[in-house]
């Protein structure tokens, strides 16, 4: 629980930094919570980290388009905020750290682990956002025909 109030105020915070304001700002927060909620869920079940953090990713695009869309803003505004605390940034501080004293295979065992965690947050995020919008252009499709076949049978 104290990690969740943690994001939730961190993911705040590089609201903040990146000028978003109102409701918005509480929203990027409140999908961040969601984000790292998801992803100590799936780990604590005994997946894999990789598949922690797809489901992570997941969520939050999918909470990302739908706030984005009630409040009619771009989902990057709320992407930027929520992706926060997915993104492995401890492990490229590892990685550099080998790098600079010179430990190659950590260099390698590291690099590789961080890159298939940001892989895993770009497909997530390239998947529920295709899927999302694929629904909403198939409901609007849905609703324009259905309005034509009403037109045609001459009902208001």
């Amino acid at each position: 629980m104290v990690q969740i109030i943690c994001v939730f105020f961190f993911c705040i915070g590089f609201g903040i930094l990146f000028h978003i304001r109102g409701w918005n700002l509480f929203l990027g927060g409140i999908g961040g919570c969601l984000a790292w909620l998801t992803y100590l869920l799936t780990d604590s079940i005994g997946r894999t980290d990789i598949m922690a953090y797809f489901c992570g990713t997941v969520v939050m695009t999918l909470y990302a388009e739908i706030a984005a869309y009630y409040r009619k803003v771009p989902v990057s505004v709320f992407l930027g905020v929520e992706m926060i605390p997915l993104v492995p940034g401890k492990i490229f501080f590892y990685t550099m750290v080998n790098l600079f004293f010179g430990y190659e295979r950590f260099v390698y065992e590291k690099g590789v682990y961080a890159l298939q965690i940001a892989g895993v947050i770009a497909i997530g995020i390239f998947l529920t956002s295709t899927v999302v919008r694929m629904y909403l252009r198939m409901r609007k499709t849905a609703k324009t025909w259905i309005r034509s076949l009403v037109d045609k049978e001459g009902r208001p």
